[in-house]
């Protein structure tokens, strides 16, 4: 079993050279395919922050083909998918605890809280 994570134009790279290289449409009515980037103010939403979240807004249906699409297109790659093995799941989670990634810290609250405590202390 793979855990995979898709870095899905969330590198500083990959998202200005999208936005440089594609006009972004915030509209579904009427338009040509597309998928663009929002940038909205994180207002009494408490997990955007730390998380670092961005939205998008898309007329199409398979937006990983697209974006390769497009890539192909502009000879550069927009998305990257990096597939690691599961048994290296508790290293990862360990890392990214030191560099203070964590459930508590994602999502702020009860449930990042008690997420965090059963990683912690009951392993899988």
């Amino acid at each position: 079993m793979e855990l995979a994570a898709a870095s899905w134009l969330s590198n500083a790279p990959d998202r200005t050279e999208w936005l440089k290289d594609f006009q972004q449409l915030y509209s579904v009515v009427n338009v040509r395919p597309h998928f663009s980037i929002l940038n909205p103010i994180a207002v009494e939403n408490p997990r955007a922050l730390p998380q670092q979240a961005i939205c998008s807004i898309t007329t199409v249906d398979d937006v990983e083909d697209y974006l390769e699409r497009c890539g192909q297109i502009a000879n550069k790659i927009y998305l990257t998918a990096f597939e690691l093995p599961y048994a290296d799941r508790a290293a990862v989670l360990a890392e990214l605890r030191l560099m203070g990634v964590a459930a508590g810290s994602l999502f702020p609250g009860i449930d990042g809280a008690c997420e965090e405590m059963r990683l912690k202390n009951f392993r899988p």
